[in-house]
Protein backbone atom coordinates (compact mmCIF):
# COMPACT_ATOMS: atom_id res chain seq x y z
CA UNK A 1 0.00 0.00 0.00
CA UNK A 2 2.84 2.61 0.79
CA UNK A 3 4.87 1.54 -1.99
CA UNK A 4 1.59 2.41 -4.18
CA UNK A 5 1.00 5.56 -2.58
CA UNK A 6 4.86 6.56 -3.08
CA UNK A 7 4.35 5.80 -6.92
CA UNK A 8 1.24 7.72 -7.57
CA UNK A 9 3.26 10.71 -5.44
CA UNK A 10 5.84 10.80 -7.68
CA UNK A 11 4.16 10.09 -10.81
CA UNK A 12 1.99 13.20 -10.11
CA UNK A 13 5.39 15.45 -9.15
CA UNK A 14 6.54 14.24 -12.70
CA UNK A 15 3.24 14.37 -14.37
CA UNK A 16 3.00 18.27 -13.69
CA UNK A 17 6.38 19.46 -15.71
CA UNK A 18 6.61 22.38 -13.33
CA UNK A 19 9.08 24.12 -11.55
CA UNK A 20 10.62 22.19 -8.53
CA UNK A 21 9.31 23.57 -5.42
CA UNK A 22 10.69 23.36 -1.98
CA UNK A 23 8.11 22.19 -0.02
CA UNK A 24 8.57 24.05 3.37
CA UNK A 25 5.10 24.49 5.42
CA UNK A 26 6.57 23.15 8.13
CA UNK A 27 9.58 23.84 10.35
CA UNK A 28 12.05 21.33 9.70
CA UNK A 29 13.65 19.48 13.08
CA UNK A 30 16.29 21.48 15.03
CA UNK A 31 17.79 18.94 16.70
CA UNK A 32 18.63 15.17 15.78
CA UNK A 33 16.36 14.00 18.73
CA UNK A 34 13.54 15.22 16.94
CA UNK A 35 13.04 12.58 14.27
CA UNK A 36 11.55 9.30 13.86
CA UNK A 37 12.37 8.35 10.07
CA UNK A 38 13.45 9.69 7.37
CA UNK A 39 11.99 8.89 3.58
CA UNK A 40 14.27 10.13 0.76
CA UNK A 41 13.44 9.28 -3.20
CA UNK A 42 15.53 9.35 -6.36
CA UNK A 43 13.29 9.07 -8.94
CA UNK A 44 13.11 10.87 -12.72
CA UNK A 45 15.85 10.53 -15.23
CA UNK A 46 15.75 9.21 -18.83
CA UNK A 47 16.03 5.87 -17.38
CA UNK A 48 13.06 6.45 -15.08
CA UNK A 49 15.02 5.80 -11.96
CA UNK A 50 12.21 4.73 -8.63
CA UNK A 51 14.19 4.22 -5.69
CA UNK A 52 13.33 4.75 -2.16
CA UNK A 53 15.83 4.74 1.22
CA UNK A 54 13.77 4.70 4.77
CA UNK A 55 15.87 4.87 7.38
CA UNK A 56 13.95 4.80 11.01
CA UNK A 57 15.98 6.49 14.22
CA UNK A 58 17.88 3.08 15.43
CA UNK A 59 19.69 3.40 11.93
CA UNK A 60 18.05 0.29 10.61
CA UNK A 61 16.90 1.49 6.84
CA UNK A 62 15.33 -0.41 4.03
CA UNK A 63 16.54 0.30 0.31
CA UNK A 64 14.24 -0.14 -2.77
CA UNK A 65 15.14 -0.05 -6.24
CA UNK A 66 11.72 -0.38 -8.59
CA UNK A 67 13.50 -1.10 -11.40
CA UNK A 68 15.62 -3.31 -10.67
CA UNK A 69 12.98 -5.25 -8.66
CA UNK A 70 15.57 -5.43 -5.43
CA UNK A 71 14.47 -4.45 -1.95
CA UNK A 72 17.79 -4.44 0.63
CA UNK A 73 17.61 -3.96 4.57
CA UNK A 74 20.40 -3.12 6.76
CA UNK A 75 21.71 -0.90 9.91
CA UNK A 76 23.48 2.14 9.55
CA UNK A 77 27.05 2.00 11.23
CA UNK A 78 27.10 3.90 14.02
CA UNK A 79 29.67 6.70 12.41
CA UNK A 80 26.74 6.78 9.90
CA UNK A 81 24.10 7.24 11.82
CA UNK A 82 25.82 10.15 13.67
CA UNK A 83 26.72 12.01 10.42
CA UNK A 84 22.98 11.14 9.76
CA UNK A 85 21.95 13.20 12.93
CA UNK A 86 24.87 16.19 12.29
CA UNK A 87 23.07 16.87 8.57
CA UNK A 88 19.91 16.88 10.21
CA UNK A 89 20.68 19.50 13.07
CA UNK A 90 22.10 21.79 10.18
CA UNK A 91 19.44 21.58 7.77
CA UNK A 92 18.51 24.87 6.42
CA UNK A 93 16.23 24.56 3.49
CA UNK A 94 16.05 27.69 1.14
CA UNK A 95 12.70 28.10 0.02
CA UNK A 96 13.70 30.20 -3.33
CA UNK A 97 15.50 26.99 -4.42
CA UNK A 98 12.89 26.69 -7.74
CA UNK A 99 14.48 25.29 -10.85
CA UNK A 100 12.50 25.00 -14.39
CA UNK A 101 11.50 22.24 -16.31
CA UNK A 102 14.27 19.54 -16.84
CA UNK A 103 13.19 16.86 -18.49
CA UNK A 104 16.44 14.43 -17.47
CA UNK A 105 16.95 15.17 -13.66
CA UNK A 106 16.79 13.84 -11.35
CA UNK A 107 13.88 14.68 -8.61
CA UNK A 108 14.62 13.96 -4.66
CA UNK A 109 12.19 14.24 -2.23
CA UNK A 110 12.63 13.91 1.44
CA UNK A 111 10.16 13.40 4.13
CA UNK A 112 11.07 13.72 8.06
CA UNK A 113 9.28 12.39 10.26
CA UNK A 114 8.91 13.41 14.21
CA UNK A 115 6.15 12.57 16.87
CA UNK A 116 2.94 13.73 15.15
CA UNK A 117 3.99 15.43 12.25
CA UNK A 118 5.89 14.92 9.39
CA UNK A 119 8.20 17.79 6.61
CA UNK A 120 9.21 17.27 3.16
CA UNK A 121 11.50 18.77 0.87
CA UNK A 122 11.92 18.17 -2.61
CA UNK A 123 14.73 19.47 -5.30
CA UNK A 124 16.20 18.38 -9.03
CA UNK A 125 19.20 18.41 -10.36
CA UNK A 126 19.49 22.00 -11.14
CA UNK A 127 18.50 23.60 -7.91
CA UNK A 128 19.86 20.74 -5.36
CA UNK A 129 23.14 22.84 -4.41
CA UNK A 130 20.72 25.77 -3.77
CA UNK A 131 17.83 24.05 -1.95
CA UNK A 132 19.70 23.31 1.71
CA UNK A 133 19.51 19.52 1.11
CA UNK A 134 22.71 19.00 -0.95
CA UNK A 135 24.72 17.64 1.42
CA UNK A 136 21.57 15.65 3.09
CA UNK A 137 20.85 14.14 -0.03
CA UNK A 138 24.47 13.41 -1.52
CA UNK A 139 24.55 11.21 2.11
CA UNK A 140 21.38 9.74 1.49
CA UNK A 141 21.79 8.92 -2.00
CA UNK A 142 25.43 7.25 -1.28
CA UNK A 143 24.18 5.17 1.26
CA UNK A 144 21.53 3.91 -0.51
CA UNK A 145 23.54 3.07 -4.01
CA UNK A 146 25.86 1.14 -1.47
CA UNK A 147 23.45 -0.76 0.03
CA UNK A 148 21.58 -1.43 -3.30
CA UNK A 149 25.16 -2.33 -5.40
CA UNK A 150 26.20 -4.57 -2.53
Amino acid sequence: MFRTLLILLTAFTLAACGPAQLDTQQPLPTASADWTSITFTQSGGIMGMMRTFIVARDGSFTATDERANNNVNGKLSGEELAKLNNLIVSLSVNKSGQSGVCADCFIYSIEIATAGKSTSAQADDVNLNDSGIGPLVIFLENRMSKALND
